[in-house]
Parts: structure tokens; C-alpha cells; sequence
């Protein structure tokens, strides 16, 4: 019996779906956690929900310090939150946080949860600061003011210029 391929090598679809971006990739971004990878689609994500997950990274450039994430969120549009334990990110480290469960590690952390967190269709992927500010990523036009991959400034008023230009907790 031989076999029958249905790609040819190097060509299947790819099995995830994610976005990939440097840390604070326009020229204006001034973040010192920002988010760098965000897998939102997986082989059914309901019985898998640890497919999906969300990468931060502490930007060298802007963090000269480890920073300590007790008070960051991650956030979906629908409000749900991931709230971050009392540790501290290296400059250069990055973290993973998956949506199902799991032990956790200095790589790796999990939301616990049994359904997945990422909307397959659109989705605002949202770093939440202490004191406020968010560094958000939309992709399929899931932030309001996005349109494709994009990462999005905010204005807030009284505390912050724009999302990436956010100060140390």
C-alpha cells in the first residue's frame, strides 16, 4: 500500500492560527511589557483549550529592571480577565499564558479554564497595567478601532499618551 498525500511537503495549512510581533513594533511604542504572540485558533479548541495562548514579553529597550506582573491582566472583549500571580519577568523574557490547564512554570502559565478564551472570528487581546493602561492587539477587526493585525494606540486621559508609551507599575 502506498501512501497518498493530500499537500505537498511544505505546503499543508498551517494547524494554529496566531499573529507573531516584535516587542512594540512601530516606532512609537515605548511599552515595557508588551504582548508578542497570540495563538487564537487551534484543532478544536473546546476540547483543547491549551491551543490557544498569549505571549508577553518584557522589552529590554524600555524595562532595564525585571518587572514584577502582580496587578497585569489579560483581557478578551468580553471582559473576562486572566489576572497575573506575584512574579517577576526578566528583560528579554517572555511568558505564555494558556487558556486551559496545566502546572505552572517560569515559561508557562494557565488560565484554568475549560473553554477557550480567544474568539476564532475576532478577539482584542488586551495587556491590562496596574494603572490602567492597556497594550492591545485585535486581530480579524476584533479591537473597535483595528482593522486587520494591528496594534492599537488608546488615549487616556489624565494618565497615559498612548498604549505603548506605558509607565513602569
Amino acid at each position: 500500500m502506498s501512501n497518498v498525500w493530500l499537500w505537498a511537503e511544505g505546503k499543508a495549512p498551517s494547524i494554529f492560527s496566531e499573529i507573531n510581533l516584535p516587542p512594540n513594533p512601530q516606532p512609537t511604542d515605548r511599552a515595557p511589557v508588551a504582548i508578542t504572540r497570540v495563538r487564537y485558533m487551534g484543532i478544536n479548541d473546546v476540547l483543547n483549550p491549551n491551543n490557544e495562548f498569549v505571549e508577553i514579553t518584557v522589552d529590554p529597550r524600555f524595562a532595564s529592571a525585571p518587572v514584577a506582573l502582580r496587578g497585569f491582566l489579560l483581557q478578551n472583549k468580553l471582559g473576562e480577565t486572566f489576572a497575573f500571580p506575584d512574579l517577576t519577568l526578566e528583560p528579554g523574557a517572555s511568558l505564555r499564558v494558556y487558556t486551559g490547564q496545566g502546572n505552572p512554570t517560569w515559561e508557562a502559565l494557565f488560565w484554568n479554564r475549560t473553554q477557550p478564551a480567544w474568539d476564532n472570528w475576532g478577539d482584542c487581546v488586551q495587556l491590562v497595567y496596574p494603572s490602567g493602561g492597556r497594550y492591545r492587539v485585535g486581530y480579524r477587526s476584533g479591537c473597535a478601532v483595528t482593522q486587520g493585525f494591528k496594534v492599537l494606540a488608546e488615549e487616556k486621559k489624565d494618565a497615559l499618551l498612548d498604549a505603548h508609551r506605558l509607565p513602569l507599575p
